[in-house]
């Protein structure tokens, strides 16, 4: 076929199909890499301020001079929280309410056992002032109500009235009135350690006063027969807690069994909780509350109980109920080994259905995590079509160690211990925690304002503080692999990190009703440093499908001791929740291994982006090299506004071509006269550049399509080509002619890969001038850049030929190409 019937034949096929359309408009790149036209920096600067603000007013509320306690009567507790409960009712029924919250201020958690505090009442506090070496005793005498935290509303036993604000408590981020009700019955009674009243800002007037509780661990339930309760008379009367506290053990542990069958497992632990203080012998207590943890995903402390049951219960068929719940525990653990052990204990002693099914699962595992192989089509099948996480091993390969990095002033990082190449795995990893949005209630607008990192969050990052709160209450004996991260210079710098280091064998018992201690200031620190956007693996430019998907935040151990570089060497994606991490060019031993936190085109716009999570800026090649122009600033401004330019020109068939085609170019001649004499740096990526020579490439293809123009496609093919280069890659081979026996030589320097953050646009660029070479008759020209498209695309994700069809085919496949290419490249 000559070279204009092609090329009318792409004409033709693009104007009649949408899908055809989609793919070159696609090419673009604007749904992926390009800037919103937003007025992104005053936006920021909004939102700086606004922080500010609230900040200085947090600083001031600490260091606002101690008052006298007024009590309020409780009828105006009362008209409060009925408000406060019809609220809330209202928005999770009708509508959808706009709550506020901070993050990453000056928190405070109370590292004293309860036993060597003193109580104290509400008359004898003070406000403004957190009473140290005190503890709060109360009962709640309403039922509570929320916003962003759990409002409880207590007595003591004079029956002086409080409003307490709790945040982060276990389970009830965003919790319906009926959950609240279960976690905090009427008459449940507390002991606050050290507790804070402070003025209150959400509740009635500015006269009002309240406690605040930032962390769980600061609330203790007592039982009926704790020594803080001896001697104690409440002064007024309140039946709903006399029958709490008249409860027999049978009776709590009733109570924890309607609890477990209404699926609210927290409660039912609690209760169960009670009844087995008050009567050890109930020996089945602790099999119950194994499998409550279970369902919470709380492993640590599901093992814990399985193991205490094995020690107590007598009969066979607990004992078999025992064996199979650790041996569950210990596969979420990732103790493969010991699940196996169990596995073949359960078939000595009388075996259940799924112990097969749970072994052959371990030696998978196993498998992977020795191995590092993959079932990456798999994982991804997985994480698109069941909207899920796939259940794999976590994997550091022995390529990479966590050291100090003298270039970090000492700090730690990920360095190479040996030689890496381009599209080797470094790291598989399941979260710690981690939030999808589409878990999270959709009548809620929750706008957070973190102090840490001075940036405006939502509630995919609130919710994720509180599931690391619980996760590290869950798996105590582990809770070192999330403290020993960084959490930012008011804290001391961590000790060395082990990424090999093996889940801890010692799995204590967790007591609900007193959590071990956690200093919520350091997970909230914790949190704003190393939480990252989970970056989905979609179907290649289904911009659609990623926007709908709104895929959350996660905190994972090992992946947060990568440091960042925006021209990084390694590159991160995400199989569900599941973070996969592959070397984007050949690393040296001794070399550090970075990946990038922000992704933005403009320096301006990763400055933006990396405020508060660097404490100094990016010094990678591509940030220095921009800070090197005269006026770097204004330059990075100026690059900005030219790509907010780009979705006005996206749409390749525009009605008039010839002015899309001379704006194009238009933008591109400006583009470059930001760099000095219109000299490009060689081999540094230049995002803005790129974006703006596939544009212009876009603009010549569609006008040599139209009129069947091969001079112009070969001119598209060279600003593809220098589309490449600005994405990155080493373009070795640019010449328009080859030879069959070059035909599976790759035109490309195969030591490194581009920009991460345009990879899928720059795989399309390949693609296309595959397409145009044999659209101009050039079949081995063609065939070397179309595998160059699949070379890359395996570099950057795995998953050979047939990741490749799953994510690529609705492009692909309608590309005018030879349908017998090898896949295969050398």
């Amino acid at each position: 076929m000559a070279p204009p019937d092609l090329l009318q034949m792409m004409l033709s096929m693009a104007s009649s199909n949408p899908d055809m359309q989609r793919m070159i408009t696609q090419l673009s790149g604007v749904d992926k890499g390009v800037p919103k036209t937003s007025g992104k920096e005053v936006e920021v600067d909004i939102d700086i301020e606004e922080i500010k603000q609230a900040e200085l007013r947090w600083r001031q509320e600490l260091k606002a001079a101690p008052t006298q306690y007024q009590p309020l009567n409780r009828e105006f507790w009362q008209a409060i929280q009925a408000n406060s409960r019809k609220a809330g009712f209202e928005s999770m029924e009708n509508g959808i309410s706009t709550l506020r919250t901070v993050l990453g201020q000056d928190k405070y958690s109370s590292s004293r056992p309860l036993a060597t505090l003193k109580r104290v009442t509400l008359r004898e506090m003070l406000c403004n002032k957190r009473h140290d070496g005190a503890y709060l005793l109360c009962r709640t005498f309403l039922p509570p109500a929320r916003k962003v935290s759990v409002e409880l509303y207590v007595e003591d036993p004079n029956g002086d009235a409080m409003f307490i604000a709790a945040y982060n408590l276990p389970g009830l981020f965003q919790a319906s009135l009926s959950t609240l009700d279960a976690h905090f019955p009427v008459g449940t009674i507390l002991a606050i350690r050290e507790p804070w009243m402070k003025r209150a800002t959400v509740v009635g007037s500015r006269s009002n006063t309240m406690i605040r509780v930032d962390s769980p661990s600061d609330i203790i339930f007592p039982t009926s027969n704790a020594d803080i309760l001896e001697g104690i008379r409440w002064r007024t009367r309140l039946r709903a807690a006399e029958e709490l506290q008249s409860r027999s053990a049978e009776s709590w542990k009733k109570a924890g069994d309607a609890y477990f069958k209404q699926k609210q497992n927290i409660p039912a632990i609690r209760a169960w909780s009670h009844a087995y203080t008050l009567d050890p012998s109930i020996v089945t207590i602790p099999l119950n509350r194994s499998q409550a943890y279970l369902n919470l995903e709380w492993y640590g402390a599901a093992r814990g109980d399985a193991l205490l049951a094995l020690e107590v219960v007598t009969s066979d068929a607990h004992k078999l109920k025992a064996m199979y719940r650790a041996a569950c525990a210990e596969y979420f653990l990732g103790l493969y080994r010991d699940c196996v052990r169990r596995c073949k204990e359960i078939q000595d002693f009388g075996d259940v259905a799924d112990r097969k099914r749970l072994s052959m699962a371990c030696e998978s595992r196993m498998q992977e995590a020795s191995s590092g192989k993959f079932d990456i089509v798999g994982m991804y099948k997985t994480a698109i079509a069941q909207k899920t996480s796939p259940d794999v091993a976590n994997y550091v390969s022995s390529s990479i160690c966590a050291d100090r990095i003298p270039s970090r002033g000492g700090g730690r990082g990920i360095k190479a211990t040996r030689h890496i190449q381009v599209g080797d795995l470094l790291m598989v990893h399941k979260p710690f925690a981690a939030v999808r949005n589409k878990d999270l209630s959709s009548r809620e607008f929750l706008i957070a304002l973190d102090f840490s990192t001075q940036r405006r969050e939502s509630a995919d990052h609130v919710a994720l503080l509180g599931l690391l709160v619980e996760h590290v209450f869950a798996s105590p004996e582990d809770a070192c692999k999330v403290t020993d991260l960084y959490a930012g210079r008011d804290f001391a710098s961590p000790p060395a990190y082990d990424l090999f280091a093996s889940p801890s064998l010692n799995s204590p018992v967790v007591d609900l009703l007193s959590l071990t201690d956690v200093d919520i200031k350091q997970i909230d620190c914790i949190s704003s440093h190393n939480r990252f956007g989970l970056h989905l693996v979609s179907h290649a430019g289904d911009s659609e499908a990623i926007t709908a998907e709104q895929p959350g935040v996660a905190l994972y151990t090992a992946p947060s001791l990568f440091n960042h570089a925006c021209d990084s060497n390694a590159f991160r994606t995400c199989s569900g929740s599941v973070i996969v991490i592959r070397a984007t060019r050949d690393i040296s031993a001794g070399s550090e291994v970075t990946i990038a936190y922000a992704a933005d085109s403009t320096l301006v716009e990763r400055e933006i982006a990396l405020l508060g999570f660097l404490d100094d800026p990016c010094d990678c090649s591509m940030c220095t090299s921009d800070r090197n122009t005269k006026e770097h600033r204004s330059v990075s401004v100026a690059r900005k506004a030219m790509l907010d330019e780009v979705p006005r020109l996206k749409s390749v068939f525009m009605p008039n071509l010839v002015e899309k085609e001379r704006s194009a170019r238009g933008l591109l001649k400006r583009m470059l006269s930001t760099y000095p004499g219109e000299e490009v740096p060689a081999g540094i990526p230049q995002p803005a550049l790129f974006h703006v020579y596939v544009e212009a490439m876009q603009a010549i293809e569609a006008s040599a399509h139209k009129n069947a123009d091969v001079k112009k496609m070969r001119e598209a093919i060279q600003y593809g080509f220098k589309a490449l280069a600005a994405a990155g890659f080493i373009v070795e081979d640019a010449s328009m002619t080859t030879t069959r026996k070059k035909r599976f030589t790759l035109p490309l320097n195969k030591t490194r890969l581009g920009l991460p953050p345009l990879r899928d646009d720059a795989i399309r660029v390949m693609a296309h001038i595959g397409t145009n070479f044999y659209c101009d008759t050039q079949d081995w020209c063609a065939e070397r850049w179309f595998r160059a498209t699949w070379w890359a695309h395996d570099a950057y994700y795995g998953g050979g030929q047939e990741l490749f069809n799953l994510r690529m085919s609705h492009e692909w496949n309608k590309m005018p190409k030879a349908q017998d290419m090898e896949y295969k490249w050398v």
